[in-house]
């Protein structure tokens, strides 16, 4: 659903894209933000695991 709501109806919503030699082109880089660490975030969004 985040993906949905976030990538796919923001970019192709409208069917008003750029296309590079009659293709659509999506590029998605690494970028990360960092939020805070408060109950009601790890509730919404989980934590991850580092395993060593």
């Amino acid at each position: 659903i985040l993906n949905q709501k976030a990538v796919l109806d923001v970019l192709y919503g409208d069917d008003n894209y750029e296309k590079a030699w009659g293709f659509r082109l999506l590029v998605i880089d690494g970028s990360k933000i960092h939020l805070p660490n408060t109950p009601e975030i790890i509730q919404e969004f989980g934590t991850i695991r580092f395993e060593t």
